[in-house]
């Protein structure tokens, strides 16, 4: 438990006046609490530890559901931390393979705003990149002199505590995806998040303009409850329910996602006697699409 002393006084006081029972937790316990976070999930498991059973809580059984253990490097990377977590991390890997590149995508990674001491290389990790300009060495050796100093310049906010993860700099390998944005942004390769728009005939379909026409559509079904639709199909639950199809909360629905290709095609049906030039070549542009989807389906 990665106590500051002030946290843990104030625990200390609490068992005292027994507001605060700690819980010295055997083997078999902390592999029962393990097997229900893994099988149950989070919830399942909070629920026991504030229970009268008082199963360990999450924060406990941290170290017992880590898959790997990695090394922390605090200053400057170390070969032997590198070496070590390459072979935690690769050891599964059969012999004889042949080289090959790996792309490391990250997307969002904050970490938690917190310091904690590294019992393997006797340091203190997480504080941000500038503290080797105003702190030698995190090492905190027989006293605490090192702790002094990492404390009086974060008041000074000469340094603070890091919360992102991130690379100093981008290495240029070859063989690998080097198709960067200005930011060393590398595409995300699932379509979903590629295209963004179809063009047709010079005609831009996205979801804003499938919204629009699919309220021409009538004698459509665009709720689950066919009795509620019909009792109350006004404008603002008809955009609801376009809007729900277009941007389903359950990417995998694939009930709905068929709905969705076969109402793209019935535009093909639509009456078009009335329609202006730029509306015939837009209904135009639809009908390929459509045709092209009905097809498929």
């Amino acid at each position: 438990m990665a106590w500051s002393l002030a946290k843990l006084l104030e625990m200390m006081e609490a068992a005292c006046k027994q507001m605060y029972s700690p819980c010295n937790y055997n083997d078999m316990e902390l592999k029962l609490a393990t097997a229900i976070y893994i099988i149950s999930g989070n919830a399942a498991l909070h629920a026991l530890h504030n229970s009268v059973f008082a199963f360990p809580s999450c924060n406990t059984i941290t170290h017992q559901i880590q898959e790997f253990q990695l090394h922390i490097t605090v200053d400057k990377p170390q070969m032997i931390n590198i070496l070590d977590n390459i072979k935690t991390m690769f050891s599964y890997a059969p012999p004889g393979m042949k080289k090959v590149g790996i792309t490391l995508s990250m997307d969002e990674i904050t970490s938690d705003g917190r310091l904690c001491y590294l019992t393997e290389s006797d340091e203190i990790a997480g504080l941000c990149e500038h503290t080797k300009y105003h702190i030698p060495s995190l090492r905190m050796g027989k006293n605490i002199t090192i702790a002094h100093a990492i404390c009086t310049a974060v008041k000074e906010e000469k340094i603070h505590i890091g919360q992102e993860i991130f690379f100093l700099e981008s290495l240029d390998i070859n063989g690998l995806n080097l198709y960067t944005g200005p930011n060393n942004e590398v595409q995300d390769l699932n379509y979903k998040h590629i295209f963004k728009s179809i063009l047709v005939d010079c005609v831009v379909i996205n979801k804003s303009l499938l919204a629009l026409w699919f309220e021409r559509l009538t004698h459509v079904d665009w709720s689950e409850n066919p009795i509620f639709a019909l009792l109350n199909l006004d404008a603002d639950t008809l955009s609801e329910h376009i809007h729900a199809l277009l941007s389903p909360k359950d990417a995998q629905d694939v009930p709905r996602a068929i709905k969705l290709l076969s109402l793209t095609a019935d535009i093909c049906n639509l009456d078009s006697s009335d329609f202006d030039p730029s509306e015939l070549t837009t209904h135009h542009a639809l009908c390929v699409f459509g045709v092209d989807l009905g097809t498929g389906l």
